[in-house]
């Protein structure tokens, strides 16, 4: 074994000596660094082992103590020059490594997928898959009536669930076919997901939106307001649970002055606005 002390003290035939482990590439870079360093006083006494670990850490913890407030480094005790200090961060190093202090950063755990609170609507796209199973992979249009046909699993009532719900229901259906299916469904297309803005627009007519729109963005989709149109008398259509109908009053000039903001309505999809012509008198 050579003692790193008497390596350090010549630094060509060290680095040209050294050859990796290839057990460790991180803590061989940072042993081929040290050895490439300013040569050390032959005479030191010390002999270590060549780490097989980053030396990064120990050799951070005894720069912070030199450099830390309040520590006098100009004391009595005998100042050590920079290679001396290397020397005695791979003492360091080597006792938290026996003491079994030492230890390596954790690894970042995989990152998860959010998973998305989207109800399904009639007329989104689902593509639906189980795991080893290619050929039970579909694409899967919601009907008008918010069913979906799938192989095995028949007709399913799907408007108004998460995808993480369909996936529960389909893999109860599915429990006499598979041996714990795992099944995904993902949400392709999102055509159900539609406002509609008609009146005095420019461009009115039915939008398909993918995030929250309110009644400002909805205007702003269709063209913004035409010369016609009566700003006092905006409202908002909206299909209550029921099936009935509800009017939301809508203050445009209120909003537009920034005096009322929280009169401009979050939509939901199906909700219709609709933009009335001025009367000429």
């Amino acid at each position: 074994m050579i003692g790193l002390a008497a390596m350090l003290g010549s630094p060509a035939w060290a680095a040209e000596s050294f050859h990796s482990s290839g057990k460790d590439p991180e803590s061989d870079r940072v042993v081929a660094a040290i050895l490439k360093s300013a040569p050390v006083d032959a005479a030191e006494p010390d002999e270590l082992a060549r780490p097989t670990r980053p030396m990064r850490l120990a050799l951070s913890a005894t720069r912070k103590r030199r450099s830390s407030p309040g520590i006098d480094v100009t004391s009595s005790a005998p100042t050590r020059s920079e290679p001396q200090q290397r020397v005695a961060a791979v003492r360091e190093f080597q006792v938290s490594k026996k003491r079994g202090n030492f230890r390596k950063p954790p690894q970042k755990p995989e990152s998860l997928g959010r998973e998305t609170t989207y109800r399904v609507k009639p007329g989104d796209l689902l593509e639906i898959s189980i795991w080893k199973e290619p050929d039970m992979r579909r694409e899967m249009l919601v009907l008008p009536d918010g069913t979906i046909s799938y192989p095995l699993a028949g007709h399913s009532q799907v408007v108004g669930m998460t995808p993480k719900e369909i996936e529960e229901l389909l893999g109860r259906r599915l429990a006499r076919y598979f041996k714990n299916p795992f099944i995904n469904v993902i949400v392709k297309r999102t055509t159900g997901n539609q406002i509609y803005v008609l009146g005095e627009v420019r461009n009115p007519g039915a939008f398909t939106i993918n995030q929250p729109v309110d009644v400002m963005q909805a205007l702003s989709l269709a063209g913004g307001l035409s010369e016609f149109a009566d700003k006092s008398e905006i409202i908002v259509l909206r299909r209550s649970p029921g099936g009935g109908q509800e009017v939301l009053s809508f203050k445009y000039s209120s909003v537009q002055r920034g005096r009322n903001l929280n009169a401009n309505i979050t939509l939901v999809s199906g909700d219709t606005v609709v933009v009335p012509e001025r009367g000429l008198f």
